[in-house]
């Protein structure tokens, strides 16, 4: 019996220890699994600050971006306004030069014209003045043969009359075309004093004597 008892005490101490170092175990467990837990629970704060930093770096870099984007539509707007101003004032300038352009031809057109037309005004005023100078020439001329007294008529003795010189001088001016004919002179005749165009004689028969070779 007592044999029985002491393997019973043996057991029952075995046990004990055991179950102490079960207890120690289980312990050991608990520590290492609230080691874990913790661990754990770094590791996730420290993903959750990585995915923080990662998603705040993600909206920073997509505001930069927003704000580069901005910037550069905004840039855009202004060199497009920019160039559509440029655009414009080439286009004032283009129909300011063609203004100018068309001014230009229009005075030279219209110096032209004017030009022409003095020209014509002034090949007129010659014409006129050749005509009123051809007209003065007949009036002098018709004045001169009116004035001119002709061969003299001897109304005496051929002994008693002198010879008619000046008359004779004065004729060397006359235009030869206006004396063509024997109709252009002019005859004093013996009945009066006053000379007679033989024009107004045209169509009847003359005698005509040259009473100085007598």
């Amino acid at each position: 019996m007592e044999d029985k008892f002491d393997n019973m005490s043996k057991n029952q101490e075995e046990m004990k220890k055991n179950q102490e170092e079960m207890k120690n175990d289980i312990a050991a467990v608990k520590n290492s699994i609230e080691s874990i837990r913790s661990r754990l629970e770094e590791a996730e704060d420290h993903i959750s600050e990585l995915e923080d930093k990662k998603e705040k770096k993600r909206k920073e870099k997509k505001e930069k971006k927003e704000k580069k984007e901005k910037k550069e539509r905004k840039e855009r707007r202004k060199e497009k306004k920019e160039k559509g101003k440029e655009k414009k004032r080439k286009k004032r300038k283009r129909k300011r030069k063609e203004k100018k352009r068309k001014e230009k031809k229009e005075k030279k057109r219209k110096e032209k014209k004017e030009e022409g037309r003095k020209r014509k005004e002034g090949k007129e005023r010659k014409k006129e003045r050749k005509k009123e100078r051809k007209k003065e020439r007949k009036k002098k001329e018709r004045k001169k043969e009116k004035k001119s007294p002709g061969v003299p008529v001897p109304s005496a003795p051929y002994s008693a009359i002198p010879m008619p010189r000046a008359p004779l001088l004065r004729w060397r001016w006359l235009d030869v075309g206006a004396l063509r004919s024997v109709h252009a002179f002019s005859m004093r005749p013996m009945a009066s004093g006053e000379p007679v165009s033989l024009g107004s004689l045209r169509g009847q028969v003359l005698l005509i004597e040259n009473v100085a070779s007598l």
